[in-house]
């Protein structure tokens, strides 16, 4: 039986709480639901229509993930991927190079589309990368060693 409620004044946090039990997605599902209920209230409370956020004191389920559901490219596609990129031209190698630091040092795209030269460095005879994920909110920097291995293939693509 469903029961509705005519004016959002009128919403508990028992009424938020019933439609996320009886709700039939999975627990990212319904943990992604009760956010965004949350967020519409927060935009409620910021617009003084209502009081106060009644979906805060609402938890969702708890869900634990113990393994990714990323695919992870084999030594021998990331070698295709590479070797497909075409370096005649000056955005093929900016892509080639690109793409390298991406699959050698597990770094995200945004940090490394973020990359300036003087990031990219040589300390002995190991590189490393000084990687900043957002430079203009200070956001947070990381300098990573590659592996030796990971190490003698970039060199590779950068002679």
């Amino acid at each position: 039986m469903e029961q509705h409620v005519a004016d959002l004044r009128l919403i508990t946090p028992m009424h938020v709480a019933a439609y996320i039990e009886q709700h039939p997605g999975s627990p990212q599902t319904i943990r992604q639901h009760l956010a965004a209920i949350k967020m519409l209230f927060d935009y409620l409370v910021t617009s003084q229509i209502v009081p106060t956020n009644l979906a805060a004191p609402v938890k969702g389920p708890t869900h634990v993930v113990k393994r990714g559901k990323t695919p992870v490219l084999s030594a021998e596609d990331a070698r295709r991927l590479l070797n497909s990129i075409p370096t005649d031209s000056l955005q093929g190698l900016r892509d080639r190079a690109l793409i390298s630091v991406v699959l050698f040092s597990f770094a995200r795209v945004s940090a490394v589309l973020g990359m300036r030269v003087s990031d990219f460095y040589e300390n002995g005879r190991r590189r490393w990368f000084w990687l900043l994920e957002d430079r203009k909110v200070g956001g947070s920097c990381e300098s990573r060693k590659l592996r030796r291995a990971d190490d003698c293939c970039i060199r590779n693509e950068f002679n």
